[in-house]
């Protein structure tokens, strides 16, 4: 019986230390993870939203080479500063081209897609309310305190436990970032009218 189990969670085992008791251990017969693996990987809607991010991927590949091909060269030795933006965009066309180039190909096997839980589609709604809430209001109170309600809106929406811990590690993620890009590179990012 224990043959015919796959365990989806590894406890990792060291020859110096005893091993850690698991809290929760989730298992499935070989059959139940097989065909569910396969059912991801053929789903219609699961492929068809791989294709489209494949293709948004290439499309904002070629707009970064653009933009990095009409930068000017720097006078001096070195690679100038198209070289990073020019490197990030062959990189995510090519992935967004396998992504699409793969998607199609399993579109042949695809099966019927499955209807898509309430809640998936309420945290989704709520991502997007904070993504739009954190562009407009940026300018107005910071960036500090956009991206604190940002980083713990987004971390609450995708289940993490502990409100207080979670909205603390997003205030001090926030703050790591401003001061950052702030005072070690020296890009100014938007401030609030509390100066942060």
């Amino acid at each position: 019986m224990s043959d015919e189990r796959v365990s989806l969670v590894h406890p990792r085992r060291s020859a110096v230390a005893a091993p850690v008791p698991m809290i929760a251990q989730a298992t499935l017969d070989r059959a139940s993870e097989e065909g569910l693996r396969g059912h991801l990987e053929h789903d219609r809607g699961t492929l068809l939203a791989t294709a489209a991010l494949g293709a948004l991927m290439v499309l904002g590949g070629i707009v970064v080479l653009v933009n990095a091909a009409s930068l000017r060269d720097s006078p001096g030795p070195g690679l100038g500063p198209a070289a990073v933006p020019t490197v990030v965009g062959v990189l995510l066309a090519a992935v967004g081209l396998v992504l699409a180039a793969r998607a199609g190909w399993d579109l042949r096997r695809a099966t019927k897609p499955e209807p898509v839980p309430r809640e998936r589609v309420v945290r989704l709604a709520g991502m997007l309310v904070l993504l739009l809430a954190f562009a407009f209001l940026l300018p107005v109170l910071g960036y500090v305190v956009c991206a604190a309600f940002l980083f713990t809106g987004a971390a609450l929406l995708l289940g993490a436990p502990r409100p207080a811990l979670v909205a603390a590690y997003g205030w001090t993620l926030a703050i790591v970032v401003f001061l950052v890009f702030d005072k070690l590179i020296g890009l100014a990012l938007p401030v609030g009218p509390w100066g942060f």
